[in-house]
């Protein structure tokens, strides 16, 4: 005797394929029955229907819209979809950077071991690129989206929130503006790595400590500007000296004016770039690191070994946020449970330019 060992979800996925092809002859989008209406007709239980359901949903035979349900579509968008290998966009602001060089390069391969095409979308600091992305995104019919969004305004949340209701899974990815916070996200806390230079200089007695950003408006920047205040507001000395490169071509003089007295004895750089900067300008100056004043970078990236003192920097792991991204996006692609806010750790890796005198 043979015994029949397909498992019930299958079988259902089976008998709903053959409907699902029945009704995209119509040549309009059909709305199927709500999972505990299917359960009660096929005399099964909710749960077998809901993973059939939810893996009709990945492999294209359904279309789920978010507060409206689950849809077939007309048979010559379904056969499109069910022809096509199913693509992710990736929206970054620069993979020349090299912190967006390495997270894309991480999520390509796992869309890659997923059996997924990576659409890759760079819009800089162009919120209208940005927003004519997303507009064509969504008519091309993309299966999901992983994006480092454009963060100095919350300009496109909008269209995100449109993406995400009509069905498209969208991930939010390292940083968001404060509105975008009821999307799906999985961002490092940006002001933690500034906070934790701070409290290291404070531990060595340094005192006296100045920012370096990039752009004083911009949202990314004063976020890890923050970081350094609150670790000084918990000393009770709030002040914090700053100066910026994006102020003017004066750049090097400013610095060096700022710091003219002698009293700072610690710097944080908005990133490893603007660090080896000012690496250069306080070297030209005579001034020692990290004997006169530590520097803390930020990015981790491999500049921290290509100058005269190894560079202390806020380290972001790239891989458990590519990982951890995919796995959120997958979950919502099949409609799973999920922590939709999630924030990972940063670190600080110490080396000698913020060494102990």
């Amino acid at each position: 005797m043979k015994f029949d060992s397909t498992p019930l979800y299958e079988k259902i996925k089976s008998y709903l394929r053959d409907y699902i092809m029945q009704a995209a002859e119509t040549g309009t989008e059909v709305r199927i029955d709500s999972e505990r209406q299917m359960a009660e007709e096929m005399q099964v239980s909710r749960s077998s229907v809901n993973r059939a359901i939810s893996e009709l949903v990945v492999e294209g035979y359904l279309v789920k819209r978010r507060g409206k349900g689950v849809f077939i579509l007309p048979k010559e968008k379904l056969e499109q979809k069910l022809g096509s290998v199913q693509k992710i966009a990736l929206i970054l602001p620069d993979i020349s950077d090299y912190y967006y060089g390495v997270l894309a390069h991480e999520i390509e391969r796992v869309a890659y071991d997923n059996g997924y095409d990576l659409m890759l979308c760079i819009i800089g600091t162009d919120h209208g690129k940005e927003r004519g992305y997303l507009v064509e995104l969504e008519n091309k019919g993309v299966s999901g989206i992983i994006s480092a969004p454009y963060v100095n305004s919350a300009v496109n949340a909008d269209i995100y929130r449109q993406l995400f209701q009509a069905g498209i899974p969208v991930v939010l990815v390292n940083r968001i503006n404060e509105n975008m916070s009821d999307l799906p996200h999985i961002v490092y806390d940006q002001g933690e790595g500034s906070y934790i230079g701070v409290r290291h200089y404070l531990k060595q007695g340094r005192r006296n400590i100045l920012y370096v950003g990039d752009f004083k408006n911009s949202y990314l920047c004063q976020l890890r500007k923050q970081g350094c205040v609150k670790a000084l507001e918990e000393e009770g000395d709030p002040s914090l000296l700053e100066v910026y490169v994006a102020d003017g071509t004066d750049f090097p003089e400013r610095l060096l004016q700022t710091m003219a007295d002698g009293s700072i004895d610690g710097i944080v750089c908005y990133n490893d770039i603007i660090a080896m900067t000012v690496c250069n300008v306080l070297a030209q100056a005579g001034r020692r690191v990290p004997e006169d004043v530590g520097i803390i970078g930020y990015d981790n990236s491999y500049i921290v070994s290509l100058l005269p003192v190894p560079l202390s920097s806020v380290d972001f792991p790239h891989q458990q946020m590519a990982k951890a991204a995919w796995q959120l996006l997958e979950s919502l692609l099949r409609h799973e449970e999920a922590e939709l806010a999630q924030q990972m750790p940063t670190r600080l890796m110490l080396r000698e330019s913020s060494a102990t005198i």
